[in-house]
C-alpha cells in the first residue's frame, strides 16, 4: 500500500524561502511532514509535485530541505539532552543542599525547587523528545521516499 502526498507549486515563491532563493521554503517542508504524520510504517510514501516551474531541479531541492530539517532536528535533540542533564544535576544538587539547611522555610523551598527541576527534565523526555523522535522518523522516511515531478 502507498500514500501519495500531492504538492502544487504555482510559482517560485511557493518553492523558495522569501529571503533566500537557494533553499526550500520551511512552510513547504512542514506541509509535507504534517501530511506524513499519520501514515503507518508499512505504507510507502510517494510525493507528487504538480508545477509549472521550469529550469529548477525541484526534486533535489526538496530532498535537501528534508535532509536539512532532519539535521536540525538532531541538533535540537542533542541540545535537549544537554539541558536535561543540567536540570538533573541542578535538581540533585538542590535536594542535597536542602538536607544541609536547618531553616525550615528555605529548606522546603530549595527541596521543592530541586524536584521541579527533576520533573522538568522528565517532562522533556516524555513529551518533547518523543515528539521530535517521531519527526525524525518521518523525515527519514520522506528522504527515502520517491518524489515524482509532474509538469
Amino acid at each position: 500500500m502507498e500514500k501519495i502526498i500531492y504538492v502544487d507549486l504555482e510559482n517560485e515563491s511557493d518553492l523558495f524561502e522569501k529571503y533566500n532563493k537557494n533553499i526550500v521554503s520551511e512552510e513547504l517542508i512542514n506541509y509535507i511532514i504534517k501530511n506524513s504524520i499519520h501514515i503507518d510504517n508499512e505504507t510507502k510514501i510517494k510525493i507528487v509535485i504538480n508545477t509549472k516551474i521550469k529550469g529548477i531541479d525541484i526534486v533535489s531541492l526538496i530532498k535537501e530541505g528534508l535532509i536539512f530539517e532532519h539535521q536540525k532536528s538532531i541538533k535540537e535533540h542533542e541540545r535537549n539532552n544537554i539541558i536535561q542533564i543540567l536540570y538533573l544535576i541542578l535538581g540533585i544538587f538542590a535536594i542535597f543542599l536542602s538536607t544541609l539547611i536547618n531553616e525550615t522555610i528555605f529548606k522546603e523551598i530549595i527541596l521543592i525547587g530541586g524536584w521541579v527541576l527533576i520533573w522538568t527534565m522528565v517532562e522533556m523526555e516524555l513529551f518533547q523528545d518523543n515528539k521530535n523522535k517521531l519527526k525524525r522518523h518521518i523525515l527519514k522516511r520522506l528522504i527515502a521516499s520517491e518524489i515524482i515531478l509532474k509538469k
